[in-house]
């Protein structure tokens, strides 16, 4: 099973996210926003360096663009992960979910690995911890990929995550 974490990372949900990770000694893939690695290299950096996997979620999290704003998009964010951990990113995320946009398309031209998923814990409406560890818990498979967020207003995804990841251990996950 594959936790994943888009569009931070942001300095009040991303460190709670890692805490836990360690805590429970499991590791996560995250999906960074260039405009927040930007502003937080530090927890981009803290991920890495803990072994988690930093991919691309673009700069800004567009669902349409140009070929040449694609291009910066990827350029941008790429260069920022890199200056954090070390190591050009190559996985992406492409913002939505969209894979037959020029993002996407320009993506894989250049490369990257597009990651989607299959469990979506439903974070990026407000709902409680409750319903997030809920969505997670009681629907995997053995090779499933969970979406979740560790932006700025997810602060339900952190407060679910022990829950999920302590009944997802016990279930041999």
């Amino acid at each position: 099973l594959a936790l994943t974490f888009d569009d931070g990372p942001s300095p009040t949900v991303t460190p709670r996210v890692l805490k836990t990770l360690r805590e429970h000694h499991a590791h996560a893939t995250f999906f960074v926003l260039g405009n927040c690695a930007k502003r937080w290299p530090a927890l981009v950096r803290q991920a890495a360096r803990e072994g988690h996997a930093i991919g691309s979620h673009s700069y800004s999290h567009p669902s349409k663009l140009s070929p040449a704003q694609a291009c910066s998009q990827l350029e941008r964010t790429a260069a920022l992960i890199e200056a954090a951990t070390g190591q050009r990113p190559r996985l992406f995320r492409p913002p939505y979910g969209i894979t037959t946009g020029n993002l996407c398309q320009t993506a894989l031209q250049q490369g990257y690995t597009a990651v989607l998923w299959t469990i979506s814990s439903a974070d990026s409406r407000p709902i409680g911890h409750q319903v997030i560890a809920h969505n997670v818990i009681h629907t995997p498979n053995p090779g499933d990929i969970v979406l979740m967020h560790d932006a700025e207003n997810h602060a339900a995804t952190a407060e679910a995550l022990p829950q999920i990841l302590t009944e997802l251990a016990a279930a041999g996950f």
